[in-house]
């Protein structure tokens, strides 16, 4: 039972008055629904997207597999650089703050099905918040990485503001603040330089892939014939580079793989407060609906 005093209602549902700041309310909500839909759109269309993730998870799913179960999720900048021009949905990015092996961390992970796997000016803005976050609060940095770097066309609007992902990274592991970086797939450039950065990285067999140009411009430049995995398989940076720190069978087993990482982070040695697993909701007292409506100021107060 409530510690707290409960007040009666004095909201009047039937006056004109509620009825009129309630239909004004029903657009806000449908508007936000469907800008709520929108953002967590992983591909413009189904057929796109199973293309393109045969085979693999999707980063949403990843980031639901590697969360403790039961346990409460933030999610951020859901809406980074909503309809404004040359946006993704998201951001290209799913980041939020959930618990990993009991540990607090900062999860983010790239949506490889969206604009080819590649970073637009809201994806780099939104991951130097997210590292700026995490740093701050000295939070665990789980990467899921499948990327492509950054959106060639826009480079002059990204490269300055990327560059800030290398020189946080750096001062992480300076500060003995950790990250780890799994990938999933492969990535170029930008993509390539974050697992390079990271403390500790997974690597998944057969379908992780790191470089800073993949084979056609390796022939282009060089007139190298090769494939991708002999340039930048996991297998050769699990044996050759070392870049790899463990090399998992499948996506499930990188996902095992980070959630042991996670135990030896000094976050799980030093949050004092453990997060507990989330309890069954109490319904509020009141009606939902006629509280959002109060939250409209109006000059005439009568009605409440």
């Amino acid at each position: 039972m409530s510690t707290f005093p409960q007040y009666p209602t004095h909201i009047n549902e039937k006056s004109p008055k509620f009825q009129e700041i309630a239909s004004k309310w029903t657009g806000i909500l449908a508007d936000f629904a469907g800008a709520s839909s929108e953002a967590a759109s992983e591909s413009k269309s189904l057929s796109a997207l199973g293309k393109h993730t045969a085979g693999q998870l999707l980063a949403r799913d990843r980031i639901a597999l590697l969360r403790d179960p039961g346990t409460p999720c933030l999610e951020l900048c859901a809406f980074a650089g909503h309809r404004l021009k040359d946006y993704s949905p998201s951001a290209s990015l799913v980041a939020g703050i959930g618990v990993v092996s009991g540990v607090i961390c900062l999860i983010f992970a790239h949506i490889p099905s969206l604009q080819g796997e590649a970073w637009n000016e809201f994806t780099v803005l939104k991951q130097n918040r997210i590292r700026a976050i995490a740093t701050e609060n000295k939070l665990p940095l789980i990467a899921l990485v499948q990327s492509a770097g950054v959106f060639l066309p826009q480079q002059f609007k990204v490269f300055h503001k990327g560059g800030q992902m290398f020189r946080d990274l750096a001062l992480r592991s300076k500060n003995g603040q950790s990250s780890c970086a799994v990938v999933f797939g492969s990535s170029t450039a930008g993509g390539a330089y974050h697992p390079a950065l990271s403390d500790y990285t997974i690597f998944v067999q057969d379908q992780a892939q790191v470089f800073l140009g993949g084979p056609p411009l390796v022939k282009m430049a060089t007139g190298e014939v090769t494939d991708a995995e002999t340039l930048g398989g996991a297998d050769m940076h699990s044996t050759i580079t070392g870049l790899s720190d463990q090399l998992a069978v499948d996506e499930f087993d990188a996902i095992r793989k980070v959630k042991e990482w996670v135990y030896t982070t000094s976050a799980a040695q030093t949050q004092q407060s453990r997060i507990e697993l989330a309890r069954e909701a109490v319904n509020p007292k009141f009606d939902i609906e006629s509280l959002l409506v109060s939250l409209i100021p109006t000059q005439d107060s009568r009605w409440i």
